[in-house]
């Protein structure tokens, strides 16, 4: 049993230092382990998360950070696959979509170092598809929740430059 355990463990170093090469733009050396890992261990989330980064279709990486999160909510990168799938909805221009997902970020990973970032994108979601009530809600629920952000400059900031934005377009 110590051999599996300490083999496994050794794996799992060894696949949470690609992913940090992957991250750092160095994706050579993930890409020749990965299919090997992968066969071993298809069901472990920090493979699910590397296969993620490794996929070159949005769509289908957004699908495997998806079923990451879905399948393993509490593991190391359930965090990391709620903002690649928001980043994703985001970046696509589905802001609904990103704002369901980001809403995860405050409620289940609170701690994460991805907050300040969500909590952004969580607003600018909700300000974007008009529902900036909405955002308004959230940023005092979110200056209560996270002290140490400043939602109210982030919210007036964003509302600033939507409200700049939309003028522009009349």
């Amino acid at each position: 049993i110590t051999t599996i355990s300490v083999s496994f463990l050794f794996t799992q170093d060894h696949i949470d230092e690609l992913i940090q090469h992957v991250l750092h733009g160095s994706r050579d050396s993930a890409a020749i382990s990965f299919p090997k890992i992968e066969q071993k261990y298809p069901n472990n989330p920090s493979v699910m998360y590397l296969k993620g980064l490794l996929e070159t279709d949005g769509e289908t990486a957004m699908t495997i950070f998806s079923t990451l999160y879905n399948t393993h909510p509490a593991s190391d990168y359930g965090d990391d696959a709620v903002m690649k799938v928001s980043e994703y909805y985001y970046a696509a221009g589905l802001y609904i979509q990103a704002a369901g997902w980001l809403k995860k970020m405050p409620i289940y990973y609170s701690r994460s170092e991805h907050i300040d970032r969500a909590v952004k994108l969580f607003l600018n979601s909700l300000i974007v598809s008009g529902h900036k009530d909405t955002a308004i809600f959230y940023s005092r629920v979110f200056k209560r929740q996270f002290p140490q952000l400043d939602v109210d400059g982030r919210i007036n900031e964003l509302l600033q430059n939507f409200e700049k934005s939309a003028s522009s377009f009349c």
